[in-house]
This record gives structure tokens, C-alpha cells and sequence, in this order.
């Protein structure tokens, strides 16, 4: 499948430098503004050719916004901006017919009676908690729920050079990180949530593992093995338990799926990455503090704390199961705001209707990705997507509230995308080829 996206003629290109011959003949200042609106012009004619890297540039931005890597003031948004940008470009793309509004089907039924639940419960909650739960409600609905729909619009080109900007530039991102906090509490410190941080390290490092198994030149397994390295070190940088547990898990189930077909290869990179991780914790054993707490008879405040919100939830759900507490009412027992569990968190806040809604919706979502799975598409470019899905459904049944999906309804989506467009060939779809 070909990108949509319209081939741009080389005179508009060169149109964009008008401004700086005519906007210093009306203004003084036209110069300054010439300046400012020519890279302006040529990033939306880039964004029509390329709208994917709007969309990393997004799902990337909150890691960035508030370390020193951001080049903008706090005060402006990076990832609103982005957002903006991928919105934009988006909406002309419609405008000048490249591209078309999927069909709905089911699930996109019973996600939409979800989240008129999650209205209703908006009106549900105590009023004390209003106006977390309006900014509970605004994030689900514009900043998390779009993310299922988007990759519906991607072709298979966009897909394929998404994956590759997520394992290189992704990754460089990830270096940069790694090397501007010095340990997990200075990122927390800034404003950064470490959790964020594990969650798209641990996608860029299933992205680079995909590459590196499937491509053929020994320099660029060289690259992709090393951005897979330094994706794993973060990770144990943020302390993050769920990201080193389930990104562990899932990138062993991947090279498990894969051994058959690339032995020695994928032998190759789990002992690099075993001993990456050994001489990690023997220079930094810091980094794994956290982790091993799960393993002593006390697991520590965080892990404590976790049941303790728990037996809470569990505890609401029995007094409230049928209408729930309301959209944020979690807030107004505890100060951890959510129950870290999503199940939990939707059961307690929407009810018994809330819960089985989206019980309902995540079967039908992953009974598609079982059937993409079947169809071989962890051998072909489509693996990373996959693994992806699965590592952020695993992250939010620790971590993450409703108002932080935004990863997660990505890559189900993409799930759906893959369901309904098969791959063809898929024989030869470990060299890159579907």
C-alpha cells in the first residue's frame, strides 16, 4: 500500500521564500517574521508528506516537556504543540481528499457507549473532586481516546516509516534522557514521570529489537542492537518495576516467537542484553533497587501502598457497585487519586455498566490482535506494534490512570488497522517484506 499523502511540486517549496524578499518591504520587522514563518511553512509541507512524524513527535513530547531537552519555555505545551501539528496536518489531508474516514464497526460502538458512561459519571462525581475529574475527563476524551482512531488513517508506508523513526530517533531520544538525569529521582524532581519515561523507552526498545532481527546488513543490526541497549538502561534508570518486569517479559516472549526462525541471531541479542543488564546493575546497582524490593518480605511504600489502594477499591466497589463513585471520585479517599489498576479504576469509579462495557470492548480488541498474532505478524514489520500493545496493557493493570491511555489506545488501534488489512506473504516477511 502507498502513502496518500500528496507529492508536493518543487515551485511551492521555493513560493515558501517569498515572504523574505516582501515582508521587509512592508514592515520593519518583516525580516524577524520571515524568519519565523518560512521553517513554519516548510515543516506543514514535510508534515503533508510525512504526517507520521507529527504523530511520534506527540506520543513522545510528554518525556521531553519538562527536561532539559525541551528548546521552548515551559509555559508552551511541547506536546500540545505536536498535537496541534498532527491535528493540522490531518485535517488538510481529509480537506484535499488524501485521505478517508474509516468505516466504524462494533467496537467503536461499545467505545462509545463507554464513554458516555464516563460522561454520566463525570455528573456522578462529588463535587469536592470536580475539578480533577473535569481534567480527568478532557485528557480521556481529547488527549487519550483520539490515539485508538488515528492509526486508521495511516497507510502501510506511514506505518513502516513510523516504526523506523521510533527506533532511531525514538531511541535517540532515550540516549539524550539517559544522559541529561542523573537517576530517577531528578527526573522525578522536574516534573517528569518516570513511569512515562519506562513506558516509551521500553516501546523504542521493542521497536529497535524488531529492526534488529529483521534486517540484514551487519551495520545496521549494529545500530539497532546498540539503540536496543541503551532503550534497556533506561529503563533500569527510571527504576521502573512494571517497565522492567513486563518490557522483559514481552521482549522474551517476542525473541521466543522469533528463535525459530533466526537462532543464532536472536541468541546473540539475549545474551547481550543479559549481560547489558548484568554489567548495568554492577556499575549502577541503584537502578534496581526498587525492582528487588518485590522480592523481599517488605516490598516497600510504593508496592504497600498499591494494596492498600487495592483493599480500597475493592472496598468502594462492594458499597457502589452498581453506579460507582463517579469519574475522579477515587480522589476523594486517597491521595494516589487512582487505584493504579485500570480494571479497578473503571469498576470503582463507572459501575458494574462502565465495567463490562469495557470488558467487552478489550475482548473484541485483543480476540483481533489473537488473530493477527495467528497470522504471523510477529515475523513481519508489524511485530513492535504488537509488543507494544501487549507491555502497555500490561502497564496499566500497575500503573497509569484513564486520563494516560494514550499509548495504549495507539496500539490497540493499530490492532485493528492489522486485523482488517492482513498481510500477504507472510512467508517472507522476516526480511522486511510483507
Amino acid at each position: 500500500m502507498q502513502s496518500t499523502s500528496p507529492v508536493i511540486d518543487e515551485r511551492i517549496l521555493l513560493g515558501l521564500l517569498v515572504p523574505l524578499f516582501v515582508l521587509p518591504l512592508l514592515h520593519p520587522l518583516g525580516f524577524v517574521i520571515a524568519i519565523a514563518l518560512i521553517p513554519a511553512g516548510y515543516l506543514a509541507i514535510y508534515g503533508l508528506q510525512h504526517n507520521e512524524i507529527f504523530l511520534m513527535l506527540t506520543l513522545f513530547a510528554p518525556v521531553l516537556k519538562t527536561s532539559p531537552l525541551n528548546p521552548i519555555p515551559p509555559e508552551l505545551d511541547l506536546t500540545v504543540i505536536f498535537y496541534a501539528m498532527f491535528l493540522a496536518v490531518t485535517a488538510l489531508l481529509f480537506i484535499f481528499n488524501k485521505r478517508k474516514f474509516p468505516k466504524p464497526e462494533l467496537l467503536d460502538i461499545l467505545l462509545g457507549i463507554f464513554v458516555l458512561i464516563v460522561i454520566v459519571e463525570f455528573f456522578n462525581a462529588p463535587g469536592k473532586v470536580r475539578d480533577y475529574s473535569l481534567f480527568k475527563l478532557i485528557r480521556f476524551l481529547f488527549l487519550s481516546l483520539p490515539f485508538f482512531f488515528f492509526p486508521r488513517i495511516f497507510a502501510e508506508l506511514e506505518f513502516r516509516r513510523l516504526s523506523s523513526l521510533i527506533a532511531t530517533i525514538g531511541s535517540g531520544i532515550c540516549l539524550a534522557l539517559f544522559l541529561v538525569y542523573p537517576d530517577s529521582q531528578v527526573m522525578k524532581a522536574s516534573g517528569n514521570s518516570y513511569l512515562t519515561v519506562a513506558a516509551i523507552a521500553g516501546i523504542a526498545l521493542f521497536f529497535a529489537a524488531a529492526r534488529f532481527v529483521q534486517e540484514k546488513g551487519f551495520f545496521r543490526k549494529l545500530v539497532y542492537i546498540t539503540a536496543m541497549t541503551v532503550d534497556l538502561v533506561l529503563v533500569f534508570k527510571t527504576n521502573s518495576r512494571g517497565g522492567m518486569l513486563f518490557g522483559g517479559l514481552v521482549l522474551l516472549f517476542y525473541f521466543l516467537v522469533v528463535f525459530r526462525q533466526k537462532r543464532l541471531l536472536v541468541l546473540f541479542g539475549l545474551m547481550l542484553l543479559i549481560m547489558t543488564t548484568f554489567f548495568t546493575y554492577t556499575l549502577y546497582p541503584d537502578f534496581f533497587t526498587r525492582f528487588f524490593y518485590m522480592f523481599r518480605q517488605h516490598k516497600g511504600a510504593s508496592i504497600s501502598g498499591r494494596f492498600v489502594v487495592y483493599k480500597l477499591a475493592l472496598k468502594l466497589i462492594s458499597q457502589r457497585w452498581m453506579t460507582g463513585i463517579g469519574l475522579g471520585g477515587f480522589s476523594d479517599y486517597h491521595f494516589l487519586k487512582y487505584p493504579h489498576n485500570l480494571f479497578l479504576e473503571i469498576f470503582v469509579e463507572h459501575g458494574i455498566a462502565g465495567i463490562l462495557v469495557f470488558l467487552a470492548f478489550l475482548s473484541g480488541v485483543f480476540s483481533r490482535g489473537m488473530a493477527v498474532f495467528r497470522r504471523q505478524a510477529l515475523y513481519s514489520w508489524r511485530a513492535p506494534y504488537l509488543l507494544g500493545a501487549i507491555f502497555m496493557f500490561l502497564f496499566q493493570m500497575t500503573s497509569f490512570g484513564l486520563e494516560s491511555t494514550r499509548l495504549f489506545f495507539f496500539f490497540t488501534g493499530c490492532l485493528i488497522v492489522f486485523y482488517q488489512k492482513p498481510l500477504k506473504n507472510t512467508g517472507k516477511s522476516l526480511s522486511g517484506n510483507p
